[in-house]
């Protein structure tokens, strides 16, 4: 079968077409090949061991793959609650937050991780991200709780990911993704401006005019309900 009729072979209800025997990165070609061919459709790969999926998923950004992320496994017991590695978190987040916004193309994970059950929000306009923008409406109590139910540790100051401190009307945190922490200054209850700051010496670096803010675990907030403020 040519590479070019697979998309549509395999769209068909319970189809399946078996390629055995690929060397090196074959695999990842293979995938950005379909990728190109399958205008819309996000692929997902699946290894048996995280190390296969690590490897994959280099090959495939090597090769230049556009829009590829990679859901691992937890690495925590199953009467554990949270993930002992930030970085693998960080990653699971990242990934089923593009998988939603439609960022992601290709998404490489393993079998066990495809069995790890997590909420995510369902419905028109779900996404994982806390979307903020300069003049939203934003209630200070309301954010705090928000920050709270995704997983963000309330601090005296900001150190390190994850922590979010309230100090009067000024909101820092240190989410995912972001290279310094952000600083949330309220007017009332509307965003009066939005900047990153360094941590040490607790200056404003940058000034911007919206952030998204990932959830600090895939199991924070409720349920169906996207978090974003009024706008």
């Amino acid at each position: 079968m040519r590479a070019a009729g697979l998309p549509g072979e395999l769209s068909r209800h319970r189809a399946r077409a078996s390629i055995r025997h690929l060397p090196g990165a074959a695999p990842a070609a293979l995938a950005l090949a379909l990728d190109d061919l399958a205008v819309g459709t996000p692929i997902v790969l699946v290894t048996d061991t995280p190390e296969r999926a690590d490897a994959l998923h280099e090959d495939l950004r090597t090769l230049g793959g556009k829009g590829v992320r990679c859901h691992p496994q937890r690495e925590t017991l199953p009467y554990e609650d949270a993930d002992p590695h930030i970085e693998i978190t960080a990653q699971r987040v990242e990934a089923m937050s593009a998988l939603l916004a439609g960022r992601c193309r290709i998404l490489v994970t393993t079998a066990r991780a495809l069995a790890e059950r997590a909420p995510i929000p369902i419905g028109a306009g779900a996404t994982l991200a806390l979307a903020i923008a300069n003049g939203d409406t934003c209630p200070l109590a309301e954010l705090g709780a928000r920050l709270e139910g995704m997983g963000f540790s309330r601090a005296h100051t900001v150190s390190e990911v994850g922590d979010y401190a309230i100090r009067g009307g000024i909101v820092d945190l240190f989410p995912f993704g972001h290279p310094a922490p952000l600083r949330i200054e309220l007017w009332g209850d509307e965003v009066a401006s939005l900047r990153r700051f360094d941590a040490l010496t607790q200056r404003s670096t940058e000034t911007l005019e919206a952030v998204e803010v990932l959830p600090i675990a895939l199991h924070a907030g409720e349920r169906g309900t996207p978090w974003s403020v009024a706008r």
